[in-house]
C-alpha cells in the first residue's frame, strides 16, 4: 500500500483498518450463507429460474470452500502486508454478489435468497472497502485485485451452474 510517512503513522493506521476489517468478510458470508440455504426454499431451488440446477448439498460444499478460502486468505492478509489486495478482491466480489442478487429480485419479480444479506451487508462492505483502501494502493494492484475479485465470484458461480 502507498504511503507510509516517516513515523510510520499511514502503516499503522492501515493495519488497524486490515486487522479486524478484513474478518468482516468471512463473517458476512456466514449470514449471507444462511440467508441463501434457509429463506425462502433456498437459493439452490430459487436458481433454477436462472437455469443453475444443484441441490442443497452441492450448494453448502461450494459455499464451504469459498467460505474456507475467505478465511484462510484473511488470515494472510492480516499477516502479510503484501497480500492486503485481497481485501479488494473479496469486496469486487461481494459487491457483485449482492448487486446481483438485487437486480436478479427485481428482473424476476421474486426473492432471491440472500438479497437482504446481500443488500444490507455485502454491498455497503463492497463499497467502503473499495472507497477506503483506492486512496493506498497502486492502481495497478488495485483493479488486478478487482478483476480478481470478479472472477472469483464468476468461479463459484460457473461451480453453481455445473450443479
Amino acid at each position: 500500500m502507498k504511503g507510509e510517512g516517516a513515523s510510520g503513522e499511514s502503516h499503522a493506521k492501515e493495519e488497524s483498518f486490515v486487522s479486524p476489517w478484513v474478518f468482516l468478510f468471512p463473517v458476512t458470508y456466514l449470514v449471507h450463507i444462511a440467508e441463501e440455504y434457509w429463506c425462502g426454499g433456498g437459493f439452490y431451488n430459487w436458481a433454477r429460474v436462472l437455469g443453475m440446477k444443484m441441490d442443497g448439498t452441492r450448494f453448502l460444499q461450494i459455499n464451504a470452500i469459498a467460505w474456507t478460502v475467505m478465511l484462510l486468505l484473511s488470515l494472510l492478509a492480516v499477516l502479510v502486508s503484501h497480500v492486503r489486495w485481497v481485501m479488494v478482491s473479496f469486496a469486487a466480489a461481494v459487491l457483485l454478489n449482492g448487486s446481483a442478487h438485487t437486480a436478479a429480485s427485481i428482473v424476476t419479480a421474486s426473492y432471491s435468497p440472500g438479497l437482504f444479506s446481500g443488500l444490507l451487508l455485502w454491498v455497503p462492505l463492497g463499497v467502503y472497502t473499495l472507497q477506503r483502501v483506492y486512496a493506498e494502493m497502486s492502481r495497478r494492484v488495485f483493479w488486478g485485485a478487482v478483476v480478481w475479485g470478479l472472477a472469483l465470484h464468476a468461479l463459484v458461480t460457473f461451480a453453481a451452474r455445473l450443479g
